[in-house]
């Protein structure tokens, strides 16, 4: 008899992770839209697992957060990830939650993309003049903000 796909010979794998937004609502894909300026909040919520499992937030190849197993009677596992200030490098920008518990599986993903709102910074307005000349005046919001 063969184990199950959910078990190895040391354990149980904990189930795939599950990623929520600021609001509580449950992730899948993409998140947003956010605007920029604005902060960022994603929680990652695994459950299951024996032994518990170890969990991490990454963008790219960089690890930004773990979390150790924790052997409580919840059996879940909860990680946040929090970003105070969206700027436009963060347009498209992929992080990925992971949960492994044994070398022997490749960690369990789930991936999400950042959708961004620019606010745009300077406007140019044309005036036609009774002239017929034509007046631009650029304007600069950053220096509305001081």
């Amino acid at each position: 008899m063969s184990p199950s796909p959910l078990t190895t010979d040391d354990g149980q794998l904990p189930e795939k992770p599950k990623v929520f937004d600021e609001n509580d609502k449950e992730v899948v894909g993409t998140t947003g839209p956010y605007y920029e300026g604005h902060g960022l909040k994603l929680t990652c919520v695994v459950s299951g697992g024996k032994p518990m499992p170890k969990v991490r937030w990454w963008k790219e190849d960089k690890v930004l957060e773990t979390l150790s197993p924790l052997d409580d009677k919840t059996q879940l596992s909860v990680l946040e990830l929090r970003i105070p200030k969206l700027t436009r490098d963060y347009l498209d920008a992929v992080y990925t939650c992971t949960a492994d518990n044994t070398a022997l599986v490749p960690p369990l993903r789930n991936n999400v993309k950042i959708q961004l709102y620019f606010t745009f910074r300077t406007f140019v307005i044309y005036f036609l003049l009774e002239s017929r000349q034509l007046l631009a005046v650029k304007i600069r919001l950053d220096d509305f903000a001081r």
